[in-house]
C-alpha cells in the first residue's frame, strides 16, 4: 500500500500504572516476619482454647474465627513467598546461563590471544529470593518503578517503536523492568513483531529515553 517506507526507527518507553496500589506489595523478608507472628499467634489461640478457664477469652472473642482468619492470612502469605521463590529461581537460571556464556567468551579470548582478559570477571549470580523482592497481593505481574516527577507506584513499563517518517507505530512490548530495555531486547521487539519487513536488519534505533521513569 506503500503507507509505510520502514527506516529510521525510534523507540521510547513510558510508565502504565497497574490496577494496584503499592502499598499491597510485599516484600520477601516481611513475609517471612509476619509469618512468624501468625504462627505465634495461633500457638496462644490454640492454648487458649484447650484451658480450662474460660475467663482468659475476652469478651466478644471468637476462638475458631480468630483461628480461621489467621490460617486463612497464612496460606495467602504461603503462597506470595512460592510465588517469589519462583521468581527467584527463573532469575538465577537466567543470570546463571549468562554468567556461564561470559566466563565461556572470557575463556575463549584467553586461548586465542595467549592474554588475560582485560577487567574484572564477572560475578557468580545469587542464588535464592533476596529480602527486597517483592509481589503485589492485588496484581503480582505488576512492579514498583520510579514514576516521572518523583516517587514510586506500582507500574508496567510499556515500549514503543515508531516510524519517524511516517510516525506509525511498528511494534510495542510491555515490560517488567523499571529501567529503560537494553539494546538487545529493543532489538527484539523489532525482530519478533511479524509486521516489520526483511530489511529490517538496516534500521538505525535511536533510543529516545535518557533517563529511567
Amino acid at each position: 500500500m506503500g503507507v509505510l517506507n520502514l527506516g529510521t526507527v525510534a523507540l521510547d518507553g513510558t510508565k502504565i500504572h497497574a490496577n494496584a496500589s503499592r502499598h499491597s506489595a510485599l516484600s520477601y523478608e516481611h513475609a517471612g516476619k509476619l509469618e512468624a507472628q501468625l504462627k505465634a499467634e495461633v500457638e496462644e489461640l490454640l492454648a487458649r482454647a484447650e484451658a480450662a478457664d474460660k475467663a482468659d477469652v475476652p469478651d466478644g472473642m471468637s476462638i475458631p474465627e480468630e483461628l480461621e482468619r489467621r490460617e486463612h492470612r497464612l496460606k495467602k502469605l504461603a503462597e506470595a513467598r512460592a510465588r517469589i521463590e519462583a521468581r527467584a529461581s527463573e532469575r538465577f537460571a537466567r543470570e546463571q546461563a549468562e554468567y556461564e556464556a561470559q566466563i565461556a567468551a572470557r575463556e575463549a579470548k584467553t586461548k586465542a590471544s595467549g592474554k588475560k582478559p582485560r577487567g574484572k570477571p564477572p560475578s557468580p549470580p545469587t542464588a535464592g529470593p533476596g529480602p527486597s523482592d517483592q509481589i503485589n497481593l492485588t496484581d503480582e505481574d505488576s512492579r514498583i518503578m520510579p514514576v516521572a516527577g518523583g516517587g514510586f507506584e506500582q507500574c508496567y513499563n510499556a515500549q514503543a517503536v515508531v516510524a519517524a517518517d511516517s510516525l506509525l507505530v511498528v511494534a510495542v512490548d510491555l515490560v517488567q523492568a523499571a529501567n529503560s530495555l537494553p539494546s538487545r531486547k529493543r532489538r527484539a521487539i523489532i525482530d519478533e513483531n511479524e509486521s516489520v519487513p526483511p530489511f529490517r536488519k538496516k534500521m538505525r534505533i535511536f533510543n529516545m529515553i535518557k533517563e529511567p521513569r
